[in-house]
């Protein structure tokens, strides 16, 4: 029975102790679980909270949106406007530009305009010029040649001319001017000494004369040998050479080339050495050999002046004798005495020379020729100079 009783108690200890397990377990269950629902409902609360938030933000955001679009749409329809405008504004810049750039052209066009008008009236105020100078140099040209005489002499080579020179009397100034003319000198398509190859005497004695302004009032011709046949009919000539002269290449008569040396100082020369020493170029210049012409026309002068060949008749007669048949002149025998006798004492102007030095420059024609033309287009400048030598 105590056994029972025994058993009894401890089992209503033990479902006791079970039974308050229990109670306390669902305690703290409940509290827990009371813990846990007021979390939930703070967090259920929260997140309400931020859906109400995140749907003002929506809502804001939306009506931002709205707004943006509104606006976004009145910018589109200002940029459209600006674009327009500026698309205008262009239009009218272009347009201003063109009109600018049309300006220009005509302002350059009538610049251009201006400037040819103001050459042209140079031009003309030149040629106006030119013709009031040329007139006044022809009327002095035409009251010169009516008092004075002048010769033209050339030196034939096969038919063509190696020397053109005028010989010109001044009566007022007692004084007799040696003019040279370049035989390379072109005229109205050609070299002059062309006009005497194709033309003859009269045509280049023309153009001498449109050149210099002097008109010729006799011609005298000379070939090779009748040059040295009347220096050697004198007994030679006496030439003062101011430099030595050297050419290596002087053609002979046999179509072959020597050697002539010439040195300073005077040599009395055969009509052979006076004519080498009058033709050689090949080491110099045509216009060295014009001034080389010049001195031997002096001293064949000095030298006809000396040995009284007008007064001596006999002499006279074998002169022309010996040259007449290689002469070409429309000189009488008689017209050369008094010329000679009248002119004889006179003063000698030599060294003018119409050359690349003063009025001329070197140039080639069409047709590849070595030519010499007027620097200022025409003659009249060196005419001017020919009126202040003679």
């Amino acid at each position: 029975m105590d056994k029972q009783i025994s058993k009894l108690k401890l089992l209503s200890f033990i479902f006791g102790f079970i039974l308050i397990v229990q109670i306390v377990g669902m305690a703290l269950f409940f509290r827990n679980s009371n813990q846990l629902h007021s979390a939930s409902i703070k967090k259920i609360n929260s997140l309400v909270n931020e859906v109400g938030d995140l749907k003002e933000e929506n809502y804001f955001l939306k009506e931002q949106l709205e707004l943006a679009s509104e606006q976004g749409t009145a910018n589109t329809q200002t940029i459209q406007n600006v674009l327009k405008d500026i698309n205008a504004s262009n239009l009218q810049s272009s347009a201003i530009q063109k009109y600018q750039e049309f300006l220009q052209t005509e302002r350059t066009r009538l610049e251009n305009e201006k400037l040819e008008l103001s050459n042209q009236l140079n031009q003309k105020d030149s040629e106006i010029k030119n013709l009031k100078e040329t007139k006044q140099v022809d009327t002095e040209f035409k009251d010169f040649n009516e008092k004075s005489y002048a010769i033209l002499i050339l030196g034939e080579n096969q038919k063509l001319t190696d020397t053109i020179a005028l010989v010109v009397s001044n009566p007022d100034k007692q004084k007799v001017t040696l003019l040279s003319i370049p035989r390379d000198l072109y005229y109205e398509g050609r070299k002059i000494n062309e006009y005497y190859e194709f033309y003859g005497i009269e045509k280049i004695s023309e153009i001498i004369e449109k050149i210099t302004g002097i008109k010729s009032d006799k011609y005298v011709v000379f070939n090779f040998q009748s040059f040295v046949d009347l220096i050697d009919s004198i007994g030679g000539v006496d030439i003062e050479i101011d430099k030595k002269l050297t050419d290596t290449n002087y053609p002979t008569s046999d179509k072959k080339y020597k050697t002539v040396v010439f040195e300073p100082g005077i040599e009395k020369m055969s009509g052979e050495r006076a004519l080498e020493y009058a033709r050689s170029r090949k080491s110099t210049s045509d216009f060295d050999r014009s001034l080389r012409q010049q001195k031997v026309m002096i001293a064949l002068k000095e030298k006809l002046k000396s040995v009284g060949v007008i007064q001596n008749i006999q002499m006279l007669a074998g002169v022309f004798q010996n040259i007449s048949t290689n002469l070409q002149t429309d000189f009488s025998a008689l017209e050369a005495i008094q010329k000679f006798d009248e002119y004889k004492n006179y003063q000698i102007s030599a060294g003018n020379i119409l050359s690349n030095e003063n009025f001329l420059y070197s140039s080639k024609s069409s047709t590849g020729q070595s030519i010499l033309l007027p620097k200022t287009g025409n003659f009249l400048n060196f005419k001017q100079r020919v009126l202040e030598i003679i």
